[in-house]
């Protein structure tokens, strides 16, 4: 092939990538705004003591279907926020993209993601040091309680999990569908927590628009790595 036709592909190509990053970036940035600006309405509402009204309304609806069946339930999906299943499956799958599929940058990123929701909830807590709820929880938990450690770090993890089903297998009907039963799993476990009265719904808000910070941050990133890798191959 001419040399300066492969010139012109790649430079097409280079330019063409530019400008899906472009987007993907610009469409990062926008979503980590709007879960930062989330995060800080909340976080600002708690320092002023005005969210119990909201806190109230919202758990009287959800814990207004109790049962014994509807609690079982609830313990299984807050058990899949917990940090023993969330690390125990991120090794199988860092284990699955390491050694079947050589994508080294992914599993790096997905262990930043639940490593640094862990860290990030940590610190948070500590800054804010909100008691939990002052009732008869169903399950134990100790700590602060603002933000929702397992919504905060289901959703880094899971969700950066649903990215790479959807950046790997998009084409696959059956992809989506795994997707949305992720989206499903976070936002059962952040009702759960609700439910069983470890958390208050401020706190799960705050932790899943936390999450969405931090997960988009790992999302851009790993995007911008294997988008400059792509072009210096070229």
């Amino acid at each position: 092939m001419n040399t300066r036709v492969v010139i012109k592909i790649g430079f097409s190509w280079i330019k063409t990538s530019g400008k899906m990053l472009g987007s993907y970036l610009s469409l990062g940035m926008i979503m980590g705004l709007a879960c930062f600006i989330l995060f800080y309405n909340l976080a600002e509402d708690l320092l002023e003591q005005v969210l119990g009204q909201f806190d109230q309304n919202i758990a009287a609806s959800i814990t207004i279907y109790n049962s014994p069946r509807v609690t079982e339930f609830m313990k299984l999906l807050t058990d899949m926020g917990s940090a023993a299943v969330m690390i125990g499956l991120a090794l199988l799958v860092i284990a699955g993209l390491v050694y079947y599929k050589n994508l080294y940058w992914d599993a790096g990123m997905l262990t930043i993601a639940l490593s640094g929701a862990f860290l990030m909830n940590y610190l948070l807590k500590l800054a804010f040091h909100r008691p939990r709820p002052d009732i008869m929880s169903l399950v134990q938990a100790s700590g602060y309680s603002f933000p929702s450690g397992h919504a905060m770090a289901s959703l880094a993890f899971y969700g950066m999990l649903a990215f790479l089903l959807w950046s790997y297998f998009k084409t696959s009907k059956m992809v989506y569908m795994g997707i949305l039963v992720l989206i499903l799993l976070v936002l059962g476990i952040g009702i759960s927590r609700i439910y069983l009265g470890v958390h208050y719904p401020s706190d799960v808000l705050a932790g899943y628009a936390a999450a969405g910070v931090w997960l988009t941050g790992c999302i851009m990133a790993l995007n911008t790595l294997k988008s400059n890798r792509r072009i210096d191959a070229v």
